[in-house]
């Protein structure tokens, strides 16, 4: 691990993890897995090499490709998503969402008011300004919700529905049903049965019990039922209900409200304050509710707007959400999910156990199969690598390491140093100057930096430096050097000899193999032990005293007294 300036570099090298925190850029590297990740600056690119995936978060533009997968989606001013091989096209450009399904003939268009169609089915779907155009082409459905009037035409069964302007013309053309609800006046013509019925003024009740036909014009209300056929169909107050039971055809205008379902077929449709659409056996799901919309295509998927927040599921391939500023995309075959959720980004690779979030300004980084959580919070770093055992947390100016297989737990809060050798049972606090204390191997190393202090015992050798106070001493091999440079102190025990320096006071002593020189240079006393011989110095008295060998020698100079003894 290196704090070098600004930029910090950790490396895990037996795992091939490198992690860069340089300036304002972060780059993490998984080499062994092939993960590139880096931020920089503001823009965000994640590799993941071997999986062929590139993902981009630069300035507003996201990129994202999973190049096996044939996926890309990009987020650039509006943004563009493909799926390539599945024939997925979603663009989100300006205001316009154009979504393509090729293979399954699907393309969305919400440009402006918005196009919708199944190619394959035959369905074509509109929101055109005002207007809502819908055509289910092998079926022979066309509806028209254009202005206020209604147009809803099913061929096959010839039927045709108008609500246009005030007048209704409703047409059952293979059960011979014609009605028209013209200003204000109705005609109802059961033509097989040879049934012509007006009611043009009001307060008018008609039932042909048994046939099973009640008809009652009530007020405003009015009520018409075919029990036998099963048609029940309401006119109150201003609310229309038709049922068409045997059929499986119900439709309700309420209010404002418009329910209507086609059961057999799958078929349910209402506007209730904004509007609901199925097409069940088709898996087609459409709601305009208040100013959400949410559309499903079960088969294919779902995909709502609601509110201000886009969903877009596509089940079999993956999730992709736009809520409020937030955007979510999951895709759930391949495991991926991503969240864009206010300032903050998601992004799971589940088969391979890949978490990656970025919070406000934090950034969450998981691997799970590999044990492996990353967290920049705020200012805050978290580091986990389960498996190993290690969690490294750099959190405002706190920093927690702890290795929990060899025991190690380091944390650094606020100003204090808490640092634990679990294994070896040794556990340091110094909470208040810059102390650094290592136990490795055999050697232990302590610093402390504020004080200038320095010791240093390794192997068989010891190093103490006290530099503010001048101090040194070493124990290396069986040599001791101690130094009090202020006092002027230093010895030295170095194999078998000891030197000893007394500067300021000007004495030097010397114990070296078998002599001995002891010097007091301000008093000018010099004696020496060598070998057999003394030799004693008294410079400032003159005196000079000598027992060598055999003989002694010695001399007063200052009185000029010379003797000599000899053996």
């Amino acid at each position: 691990m290196k704090l070098q300036d600004a930029g910090i570099i950790l490396k895990l090298q037996d795992t091939g993890i490198i992690m860069e925190l340089q300036d304002a850029g972060i780059i993490m590297k998984l080499q062994d897995a092939g993960i590139i990740m880096e931020l920089q600056d503001a823009g965000i690119i994640m590799k993941l090499q071997d999986a062929g995936i590139i993902m981009k978060l630069q300035d507003t533009g996201i990129i994202m490709e999973l190049q096996d997968a044939g996926i890309i989606m990009k987020l650039q001013d509006a943004g563009i998503m493909k799926l390539q091989d599945a024939g997925i096209i979603m663009e989100l450009q300006d205001a316009g969402i154009i979504m393509k399904l090729r293979d399954a003939g699907i393309i969305m268009k919400l440009q402006d008011a918005g196009i919708m169609k199944l190619q394959d089915a035959g369905i074509i779907m509109e929101l055109q300004d005002a207007g809502i155009i819908m055509k289910l082409r092998d079926a022979g459905i066309i509806m028209k919700l254009q202005d206020t009037g209604i147009i809803m035409k099913l061929r096959d069964a010839g039927i045709i529905m108008k609500l246009q302007d005030t007048g209704i013309i409703m047409k059952l053309q293979d059960a011979g049903i014609i009605m028209k609800l013209r200003d204000a006046g109705i005609i109802m013509k059961l033509r097989d049965a040879g049934i012509i019925m007006k009611l043009r003024d009001a307060g008018i009740i008609m039932k042909l019990q048994d046939t099973g036909i009640i008809m009652k014009l009530q007020d405003a209300g009015i009520i018409m039922k075919l029990q036998d056929a099963g048609i029940i169909m309401k006119l109150q107050d201003a609310g229309i209900i038709m049922k068409l039971q045997d059929a499986g055809i119900i439709m309700k205008l309420q209010d404002a409200g418009i329910i209507m379902k086609l059961q057999d077929s799958g078929i349910i449709m209402k506007l209730q304050d904004a509007g609901i659409m199925k097409l069940q056996d088709a898996g087609i799901i459409m709601k305009l509710q208040d100013a959400g919309i949410i559309m499903k295509l079960q088969d294919a998927g779902i995909m709502k707007l609601q509110d201000a927040g886009i969903i877009m599921k596509l089940q079999d391939a993956g999730i992709m959400k736009l809520q409020d500023a937030g955007i979510i995309m999951e895709l759930q075959d391949a495991g991926i999910i991503m969240e864009l959720q206010d300032a903050g980004i998601i992004m799971k690779l589940q088969d391979t156990g890949i978490i990656m979030e970025l919070q406000d300004a934090g950034i969450i980084m998981k691997l799970r199969d590999a044990g492996i959580i990353m967290k920049l919070q705020d200012a805050g770093i978290i580091m986990k690598l389960r498996d190993a055992g290690i969690i490294m947390k750099l959190q405002d100016a706190g920093i927690i390491m702890k290795l929990r297989d060899a025991g190690i737990i380091m944390k650094l809060q606020g100003a204090g140093i808490i640092m634990k050798l679990q294994d070896a049972g040794i556990i340091m606090k110094l909470q208040g100057a810059g102390i650094i204390m290592k136990l490795q191997d055999a050697g232990i190393i302590m610093k402390l930096r504020d004080a200038g202090i320095i010791m240093k015992l390794q192997d068989a050798g010891i190093i103490m430096k006290l530099r503010d106070a001048g101090i040194i001493m070493k124990l290396q091999g069986a040599g001791i050097i101690m130094k009090l440079q202020d006092t002027g102190i230093i010895m030295k025990l170095q194999d078998a000899g000891i030197i000893m320096k007394l500067q300021d006071t000007g004495i030097t002593m010397e114990l070296q193999d078998a002599g001995i020189t002891m010097e007091l240079q301000g008093a000018g006393i010099t004696m020496k032990l060598q070998d057999a011989g003394i030799i004693m110095k008294l410079e400032d008295a003159g005196i000079i005293m000598k027992l060598e060998d055999a003989g002694i020698t010695m001399e007063l100079q200052a009185y000029r007294l010379y003797t000599q003894f000899y053996s």
